[in-house]
């Protein structure tokens, strides 16, 4: 039997046999990507929709979060009631989004009417231990398709009967638990 010498050398490929492999297979990749399913999250962003801060970090407000008896979320919005406390909520701090606690203690998250808000990447614990809070609305208007992570994002929301989030479309999602 004979053996051949190693002799470090690797053959390679002309580089446009490999170049043309490489996009046939990018092609027949995204042919396979079923209609609805392919996004571009950076297209939200670049529309100026804005994203909502990371995690819990948004709820800035000196009201209790327990002390909260509804939470609805918003295009954009105009106080109607007593608004006694309001922040950015926004991850860039530019006024995108505006948080607003009410003088009934209800909850108005709005953001600049520009067509929703994004769900930061980081949603963990965003909607934590609102345990007086009968409802969580316009859930809809949440762009979800950037989420990552959304452990616990609704933990301790007690007295929530239900979420309607079949309008989210969470294809990044790789940790969700403890709702």
């Amino acid at each position: 039997m004979k053996h051949q010498q190693d002799t470090g050398a690797t053959r390679r490929e002309p580089w446009p046999r490999k170049l043309v492999a490489s996009l046939c297979a990018v092609g027949l990749a995204l042919l396979s990507v079923p209609l609805g399913v392919f996004h571009a999250p950076q297209i939200a962003e670049a529309a100026g929709v804005p994203i909502l801060a990371s995690a819990d970090s948004w709820y800035k407000g000196t009201t209790a979060r327990q002390v909260i008896t509804s939470v609805t979320i918003a295009n954009s919005y105009s106080p109607t009631g007593t608004v006694t406390e309001q922040w950015d909520a926004s991850e860039a701090q530019d006024g995108s989004i505006t948080a607003y606690v009410l003088s009934d203690s209800s909850l108005v998250l709005a953001g600049n009417g520009s067509g929703g808000i994004k769900a930061n990447e980081n949603s963990v614990q965003a909607f934590y231990n609102f345990i007086n809070a009968t409802s969580i609305s316009g859930l809809d208007v949440i762009d979800a398709t950037g989420i990552k992570s959304m452990h616990g994002m609704f933990t301790n929301c007690k007295k929530v009967q239900s979420l309607d989030l079949s309008s989210w479309n969470t294809p990044n999602l790789g940790v969700f638990d403890g709702s």
